[in-house]
């Protein structure tokens, strides 16, 4: 028993098709997404440490400026020394212009610095000069509390060092020099809002330690950010939503960190997080169009074509396809339902072929039950019982019981040959044993010819047509069945020779099997041909013709009929 071959529903392979092509499409594009939005990231962020580091280079240099500019003022500077010499309180007004001029020198090209201050603890005098590019005499009172704390205190702190006052960080730098003090200031606040004044340094500077802001701490309070101090990469962000990118550089003994918006600034990089959500929306939503036109162009109109074939399976032939819309289904529609029609031709056509092979045995049996050859048989028989020739009548009852039993009996279209021709040898047997002639048969078959199949009483009914018309012939009469084996172009071909040495076919005869094929003669040889043309087709062709008598010959095209009777 076969096994049922597996089947699939057309419509889920192609939702699944679609999806399946979807996903890894989705999850590429996400990936090259994220890959082009790291990129930017990172150029963003080069290009922000990258400005910040010119930045930190550029303070760099003012500090390496300002700390030349006090080691000149102690070792070298003249005017300052007899400043830090004196010990009348006159001496700072003597020298208050001399000194103011020297100070001066030190701010030139550096906005950043705010204040030098010279402290005499000897003189308890402190001298503050501020840098005239930027207003900061507002901070003068806080320098000089953090000077005098320093000129009290008596202690130098070595290199730079924070120092917080009231309200702002500096950044200071401390020289001594005949027990005086000369203090440079560096407020931070304002080095931050110089940086976008003079700089142009784009984004937030924020100055900060590892425990407190130094400058621009509102920023932080109103954005509620929090700082990496430990941070050593090249940049992160405040939070999760990307709303600013952070790079920071080591400066002395703090960090400087330059704030940038990034999402706000960045539309486009917005919209490009977002753009694996968006294209697995349109997605979806391109899906759901997709099966909703499929299904209205694809999976109704095949749904359609099932039910019309399911219905054609139970019988119903007057079912058509309609309706289908587009130019691919529409040939479909046209092509099923012209196969359909064949269909149905085809089964009227073979019903009539049917009708028409019945009508043919039917005619057969009518021309096989002729009451005057049984009669002929039994007045044969009565004879032999006459002449007490108990032996013959036995063989020709046997004769006559096995003739009766082959054209009563036969129920099928195809008999093999061999069957056939000893049908034949009965025959003419029960001829000589009811001594109705003494008929004599001779047979040559192929080896090859057991293949050939033929209808029941075919050769029978040509071979009583020659024992019916031959009988006129001075002496004996004597039938031939000659079948040979053939090939031509590869096909094999059987050809079938039923002969007599009687006086042969009358000419009308012969014209009318060139005129219509002997459709016109008697009903045993016409039976015969319909028979065969029913069966055969185009594949069989019979001969008549005299040649030291009457000649059928007829010639079948084996391989066709053994590839006919195989399907």
């Amino acid at each position: 028993m076969m096994e049922k071959e597996k089947t699939f529903v057309l419509r889920r392979r192609i939702v699944w098709a679609v999806i399946l092509l979807l996903f890894p499409t989705s999850v590429f594009f996400g990936w090259g997404t994220h890959m082009a939005t790291r990129q930017i990231q990172d150029q963003i962020g080069q290009a922000n440490r990258s400005s910040l580091q010119l930045y930190v280079s550029t303070l760099q240099d003012e500090i390496i400026e300002t700390e030349k500019f006090l080691n000149h003022l102690v070792y070298e500077d003249s005017d300052l020394y007899e400043f830090t010499s004196g010990g009348a309180p006159q001496t700072l007004e003597t020298y208050s212009n001399t000194i103011s001029g020297v100070l001066e020198e030190g701010f030139k090209n550096n906005a950043d610095l705010t204040a030098l201050v010279v402290c005499c603890p000897k003189t308890e005098t402190i001298y503050v000069k501020f840098n005239s590019i930027i207003l900061y005499t507002g901070l003068e009172p806080e320098i000089r509390a953090m000077a005098r704390q320093k000129m009290n205190a008596r202690e130098t702190d070595l290199g730079w060092y924070l120092e917080k006052g009231q309200e702002h960080h500096y950044l200071c730098r401390m020289v001594e020099q005949n027990g005086c003090y000369i203090i440079s200031f560096y407020n931070l606040s304002q080095v931050v809002t110089n940086a976008s004044i003079f700089y142009e340094q784009r984004g937030e500077l924020v100055l900060f330690t590892r425990k407190e802001i130094l400058a621009n701490s509102r920023f932080l309070e109103n954005h509620n950010m929090r700082l990496d101090y430990d941070f050593n990469g090249d940049y992160y962000f405040s939070d999760k939503n990307y709303e600013y990118i952070v790079t920071q550089e080591q400066f002395i003994n703090f960090k400087i960190a330059l704030i940038e918006p990034y999402s706000s600034m960045n539309n486009s990089i917005r919209l490009l997080y977002l753009s694996p959500v968006l294209y697995v929306a349109v997605a979806v939503l391109a899906l759901a169009f997709e099966l909703f036109y499929l299904r209205s162009m694809l999976f109704h109109p095949l749904a359609h074509l099932v039910r019309v074939m399911e219905q054609i399976q139970t019988g119903n032939l007057h079912v058509r396809l309609e309706g289908l819309r587009s130019a691919e289904l529409f040939k479909v529609q046209q092509t099923f339902n012209a196969m359909v029609t064949e269909l149905v031709n085809s089964r009227i056509k073979s019903y009539e072929q049917k009708l028409e092979i019945e009508r043919s045995q039917l005619n057969s049996l009518k021309m096989q039950i002729r009451p005057h050859f049984y009669l002929n048989c039994l007045k044969g028989i009565f004879g032999l019982a006459q002449s007490g020739k108990n032996a013959k009548i036995q063989e020709a009852v046997l004769c006559l019981s096995r003739h009766m039993r082959y054209v009563m009996d036969i129920d099928t279209d195809m008999i093999p040959l061999e069957q056939e021709i000893k049908m034949c040898e009965n025959y003419i047997q029960l001829q000589k044993e009811c001594e109705c002639g003494s008929p004599k048969i001779y047979i040559s078959v192929d080896p090859k010819a057991s293949i050939v199949m033929v209808p029941p009483v075919s050769l029978l009914t040509l071979v009583e047509n020659c024992v019916k018309h031959a009988t006129t012939q001075k002496g004996e009469l004597e039938v031939k069945i000659q079948v040979r084996m053939l090939e031509a172009d590869g096909q094999q071909l059987a050809d079938i020779l039923i002969a007599d040495n009687g006086p042969g076919f009358p000419p009308d005869i012969l014209e009318a099997s060139r005129r219509d094929g002997m459709k016109q003669s008697s009903i045993g040889l016409r039976n015969v041909i319909q028979r065969m043309e029913l069966l055969y087709g185009d594949r069989c062709v019979f001969r008549f013709f005299n040649d030291n008598g009457a000649k059928i010959e007829l010639m079948l095209a084996m391989d066709e009929i053994g590839e006919e009777e195989s399907g």
